[in-house]
C-alpha cells in the first residue's frame, strides 16, 4: 500500500535532516492546506483569501502562478513561496519560512529558484511594515554570488491594511482603483 504524501505543519520539529522544494500544480488538497497554513498573512493582508481564491488557484491553471513548498523530513511543510510570472510583472508574492526552519538556507534556495522562474535576478517583492527589518536582515544575508538583488524602491501607506506601509524592493505596485479614482 503506497503512503499517502500529505503536508504536516509540526511546531516539535527536531533538527532538521533534509528538505526539498516542489512545484504543488493540480493537488487541491495540499493547495488548500498551504493556503491555511498562510493564512496568518491576513494580519497584513486582510483580503488574503479573496486573493487567493480569486488570483492564486486560477492562476496555477493558466500558468501564470506557481506555489512552491518545502517539505522537511518528508512530510512536514517548512515554507512557501507563491510566484507571479506575467509579461508585465515578475513577482514573489509570498516568501515564507516557519520559524523553526530559519536557518537552514530554504529562504535563498527559494530566491535562487524565483530568480530560474520569473527569469530575472531582480524579482519585485512587497513587504509590510511588519516584516521590513527581518526581510532586510535577510537579502543582506544573501549570498553575493547569487547574483539575486533587492533594492528598495517604494513605500505605500496604508496600502492593504490602514495603518500599515507596504515596501517594495525592485518595482513598484499600482495604485489602487479606488485610491486613484479619489485622488
Amino acid at each position: 500500500m503506497k503512503k499517502k504524501h500529505s503536508i504536516n505543519r509540526s511546531f516539535k520539529a527536531a533538527k532538521l535532516q533534509k528538505y526539498r522544494l516542489r512545484s504543488l500544480l493540480h493537488d487541491d488538497k495540499q493547495i488548500r492546506e498551504v493556503g491555511e497554513m498562510l493564512s496568518f498573512l491576513r494580519q497584513d493582508y486582510p483580503d488574503f483569501w479573496r486573493w487567493y481564491n480569486n488570483m492564486i488557484l486560477p492562476g496555477l491553471t493558466d500558468g501564470s502562478r506557481q506555489v512552491i513548498v518545502a517539505d522537511a523530513d518528508g512530510n512536514r511543510l517548512a515554507g512557501a513561496m507563491i510566484l507571479k510570472n506575467t509579461p508585465s510583472e515578475k513577482k514573489i508574492c509570498t516568501l515564507c519560512v516557519f520559524d523553526e526552519y530559519k536557518g537552514h538556507k530554504i529562504g535563498t534556495q527559494f530566491v535562487k529558484l524565483a530568480a530560474r522562474r520569473l527569469g530575472t535576478q531582480t524579482p519585485l517583492i512587497t513587504v509590510s511594515s511588519r516584516h521590513l527589518k527581518e526581510f532586510e536582515a535577510f537579502f543582506k544575508r544573501l549570498p553575493s554570488r547569487n547574483q539575486v538583488h533587492f533594492v528598495q524602491a517604494g513605500s505605500y501607506e496604508d496600502y492593504y491594511r490602514d495603518g500599515m506601509t507596504e515596501y517594495t524592493f525592485n518595482g513598484h505596485l499600482p495604485v489602487p482603483l479606488e485610491k486613484a479614482a479619489n485622488g
